[in-house]
């Protein structure tokens, strides 16, 4: 099994975990992921000039909704793109996402 192929199962198994409501998950989100959940939101707050709190949550609604599907769907990409993007490329991936919600973040706070 080659490394990407490896990846692309430990991120769609890793976007299923965080997209269902189960009770592992939850204690993962309240023991790990919540300092850093709110040490992000503040952040991104302080970055986009401190804005009200509702848009702060969409914004980080949209952007947990962003990441988990992007981990669940990766394969659609492939489809999507005619098979002219390189799924195991996971830096321009990267890039992409951060910027289409960086971009997303940016809108809704104006």
């Amino acid at each position: 099994m080659s490394g990407a192929c490896e990846g692309h199962y430990f991120m769609k198994a890793m976007g299923k975990g965080l997209g269902e409501d189960r009770p592992f998950m939850k204690e993962i989100h309240q023991d790990i992921l919540k300092k850093v959940i709110q040490r992000f939101a503040l952040e991104i707050s302080r970055t986009l000039g401190n804005p009200e709190f509702p848009t702060i949550a969409y914004g980080m609604h949209f952007l947990s909704c962003s990441i988990t599907g992007a981990m669940l769907q990766h394969q659609r990409l492939e489809h999507l793109s005619e098979g002219k993007v390189d799924l195991s490329d996971l830096d321009t991936l990267t890039d992409n996402l951060v910027a289409f919600i960086s971009g997303g973040f940016t809108a809704i706070s104006k």
